[in-house]
């Protein structure tokens, strides 16, 4: 029994070294071919060039290939110069733009009127200020002094008579309780003045 196992062994051993050397033979075999069908597609290609009467032979190629190179440059040549002007053209009517801006922005602000831009209106007197002969310079800004009627005069109202009640009368008018209250310049202007 133990040599008709050997003899399998063997034969299986035989067996796997002629299945490499197979394996050896057919890769060299699909190199050999690999390298017949490069063969035969370049002598295709030959023959075929060589039966071409517009053919002009090598140098007729490599001038071919230099005027193909030169006609590339001048291509990306003239892309370059066209993209650069381009930019140039674009610059230049953005720095149009801009100064037709700052051109009408100047129009509009010097066609605008310049009234309330800061220019005081009026006669310079503050409303409610004391006007005549005696009458000290006013600058035109009310004083933050005034105070009410009852405590410029140092006198009491007589009795029984209200603060709403009393009534000091001035040049530019009569001013009831609300006379120490300082004007902001705006309103109707009090009448007698």
């Amino acid at each position: 029994m133990n040599t008709v196992f050997d003899g399998f062994l063997t034969s299986l051993e035989n067996a796997k070294a002629h299945n490499e050397r197979l394996a050896t033979r057919v890769k060299e075999t699909r190199a050999l071919l690999d390298t017949y069908v490069a063969l035969v597609g370049q002598t295709h290609h030959t023959q075929k060039l060589l039966l071409n009467p517009k053919w002009t032979g090598a140098a007729g190629d490599a001038a071919a290939l230099a005027e193909a190179e030169r006609a590339r440059l001048e291509a990306e040549e003239r892309a370059a110069e066209q993209a650069r002007r381009e930019e140039e053209e674009r610059a230049a009517a953005a720095a149009r733009a801009e100064a037709e801006a700052e051109a009408a922005a100047r129009r509009a602000a010097e066609a605008k009127p310049t009234r309330g831009r800061g220019i005081a209106r009026g006669s310079g007197i503050a409303r409610g200020s004391a006007r005549g002969r005696g009458a000290a310079a006013s600058s035109g800004i009310p004083s933050r002094t005034v105070r009410p009627t009852s405590a410029a005069s140092g006198r009491r109202p007589a009795s029984g008579a209200s603060a709403a009640s009393t009534v000091s009368t001035t040049a530019g008018g009569t001013m009831g309780r609300y006379g120490h209250v300082q004007s902001s310049g705006y309103g109707p202007r009090p009448r007698g003045s």
